[in-house]
């Protein structure tokens, strides 16, 4: 799904810009308002970032 926006619910796996690892973060917002940090994402240790949408590449479901 290459230029898809992710979803709230959709796994993702972000780009190393984010500094966060490879592992895969679920979606909990998307802010199309801001314009540097626009993924709102939950690790699997539940911890929350905003993170960047460059880069970040959709995992099948």
């Amino acid at each position: 799904m290459k230029n898809a926006m992710p979803q709230p619910g959709d796994r993702v796996v972000l780009a190393a810009i984010n500094g966060l690892g490879r592992n895969p973060f679920t979606v909990i917002e998307v802010d199309p308002r801001d314009i540097i940090h626009r993924l709102h994402v939950e690790g699997a240790n539940g911890q929350r970032w905003w993170a960047r949408l460059e880069g970040a590449r959709i995992l099948p479901r």
